[in-house]
């Protein structure tokens, strides 16, 4: 399936949560600079979408402000929350705008955009939410976030640990929809960095060829425990593991992540049960 088509199905489907369509445009990073403090979970001032994208989000972005009882926006902000990853022409990175109105509302609202390799960029909106009181929250998180790596493992671990639920969850919902049949969702749980490195194709293909045949009428047994686990850039995560039983019977294993304020899947194996090498894993 032609990449700029699999953009616009994953964008369809996770834009239908929440219920906001999804212009396209051409994109090029453009800085634009705020003010000097950053907001929580932010790492940088301004957008990296150009004008004509800046444009035609802030349309669908508006229509979500509406649903959440704001009126026209006086005041935009906007943030970095992820630096684009990817090939060059096919990238995706986050931002997180502020639109207060006049009434001096504030609405918080978390865009993914993804370059589509020709030219062209489709954004969705993640979340989006009234911010408490109006205040932006300001209290040093981002400085923290950038501390993280320099934290204790022991300090990283509890933060993942009292977390685990959701991360076990992602898991779970992934599984569930491979053994349905379901590509789509399986793709929107999948890391965009992963994406972004491997290919959107590649990934479509995967899951098609190589996944959905041996989840077909399976079930999984889920091992009681989880392990924490780590990346060379000091982020953390679980693994969660177990015993996928159909056909024939795998050993499985998800690595799932934080990853723009979202739990998603990083990493996926599969090994039959008699098989001795790690290195034999489906990848």
């Amino acid at each position: 399936m032609h990449r700029a088509t699999l953009i616009a199905l994953v964008c369809c489907w996770l834009s239908a949560a929440a219920g906001v369509a999804i212009p396209q445009a051409p994109a090029t990073p453009q800085q634009d600079v705020r003010e000097a403090s950053l907001p929580d979970g932010t790492i940088g001032k301004g957008a990296l979408a150009n004008a004509k994208l800046i444009h035609d989000t802030f349309d669908g972005v508006f229509v979500c402000a509406v649903r959440l009882g704001m009126t026209k926006p006086t005041k935009e902000e906007m943030f970095v929350v992820q630096n684009p990853v990817g090939r060059a022409g096919a990238q995706c990175w986050r931002e997180t705008w502020f639109l207060t109105d006049d009434t001096a509302a504030v609405g918080r609202f978390d865009i993914l955009f993804l370059e589509d390799g020709q030219g062209g960029a489709s954004w969705v909106l993640e979340d989006a939410a009234i911010v408490p009181e109006g205040v932006i929250p300001r209290t040093g998180d981002s400085e923290r976030a950038v501390a993280m790596p320099h934290l204790t493992p022991a300090a990283l671990d509890a933060v993942v640990q009292a977390d685990s639920e959701r991360y076990v969850a992602t898991a779970k919902a992934f599984v569930e929809h491979a053994t349905q049949g379901r590509v789509l969702p399986m793709v929107a749980l999948t890391s965009q960095l992963t994406i972004a490195i491997h290919g959107l194709e590649n990934i479509y293909d995967t899951y098609t060829n190589n996944y959905l045949p041996r989840f077909e009428n399976a079930t999984v047994e889920w091992d009681e425990e989880f392990v924490i686990i780590g990346d060379e850039a000091g982020n953390r995560g679980i693994d969660v593991s177990g015993m996928l039983k159909g056909e024939k019977n795998y050993r499985i294993s998800l690595a799932v992540m934080r990853e723009g304020g979202r739990h998603v899947i990083v990493r996926f194996n599969a090994t039959r049960p008699e098989a001795q090498d790690p290195h034999r894993a489906i990848r």
